[in-house]
């Protein structure tokens, strides 16, 4: 009866071990088949996987990010870069994936995108099914995503100035007990304040704080919350687990700051008013202020 067990378990094993190497498999393909006009080798980052048409990623995001940097790595036509998410970033190329899950498959697509002027120089597309994700236990939504849906719009083509914001997660999902670091940047001097909503739908401002106060940010530089002025702050991912949001509201001036987020958000309804990466522009008559936004997904270690 103990043979049978350690025989049913290895065959189990087996399997799963088969299901990962053709999803991986499918992955390498992809990857390649994005550099096919690509004549000379180019400098490349990989973007966060979301769902499409949303900011959103889960387990099978960073599953699949990982896998993508690591056959572009092999690509010989692909030299992979940092990620940045900074206004004046230098890059050639970027990598840019969706996935859909439609009937009893997942779908995904992946681009390779010309930066400067965001020209598509290769798309490639493949399937998963469900069942492979099951039976590897790979969560391809994470456990709130229909109460935080959200819709987001286009930029306003009349800028203010610019804001941008983004975690120190280069597939933007953390484990519970990680810590999150909160990066932004302006191209003017600005004052800001930091939201955070939480996977069940509760609204906290996270920056500043009584303690740490110095909420000024200077044009065109990089300032990562918690910095090394604060280390005694710290944002440590903690229950419940689900897809959460940092909303970064600047301003030009101390006053123009919200006190609150209701004006911009329906927890757990619709965002409005923010756009992912780019960022909303505010108008001059607008008092200046600007909204900047990112989801992350946080997962349990046990998933």
């Amino acid at each position: 009866m103990k043979k049978m067990s350690l025989v049913i378990g290895f065959i189990i094993t087996s399997s799963i071990m088969i299901f990962a190497q053709d999803i991986g498999e499918k992955v390498r393909n992809a990857v390649n088949e994005l550099t096919v006009r690509v004549s000379t080798p180019v400098s490349v980052m990989i973007e966060p996987v979301y769902l499409h048409g949303t900011q959103s990623t889960s387990e099978l995001s960073a599953l699949l990010s990982n896998w993508i940097k690591t056959h572009a790595s092999n690509n010989n036509r692909l030299r992979v870069r940092e990620l940045q998410r900074n206004i004046h970033r230098v890059i050639d190329c970027t990598i840019k994936g969706t996935f859909l899950p439609e009937n009893d498959v997942v779908k995904v697509t992946l681009q390779l995108v010309l930066d400067r002027n965001n020209q598509i120089l290769g798309t490639s597309a493949f399937s998963i099914t469900i069942e492979e994700l099951n039976n590897l236990k790979i969560k391809y939504l994470p456990e709130n995503y229909y109460d935080i849906e959200e819709k987001i719009p286009l930029p306003d083509p009349d800028p203010f100035f610019i804001l941008k914001a983004w975690p120190n997660s280069d597939n933007n999902t953390y484990y519970l007990g990680d810590n999150l670091i909160i990066n932004i940047e302006s191209d003017r001097d600005c004052y800001f304040k930091i939201f955070h909503i939480s996977a069940d739908g509760k609204v906290k401002v996270v920056f500043p704080t009584e303690r740490f106060n110095n909420n000024f940010l200077k044009a065109g530089v990089i300032r990562a919350i918690p910095g090394t002025g604060e280390r005694a702050l710290s944002f440590r991912i903690v229950e419940p687990a689900g897809q959460e949001k940092i909303i970064v509201a600047a301003s030009v001036q101390q006053s123009g700051l919200p006190e609150t987020i209701d004006n911009y958000l329906f927890a757990r309804s619709i965002v409005e008013n923010i756009i992912r990466g780019l960022n909303l522009r505010a108008k001059e008559d607008s008092n200046g202020l600007v909204i900047a936004s990112f989801n992350f997904t946080s997962m349990s270690k046990g998933n």
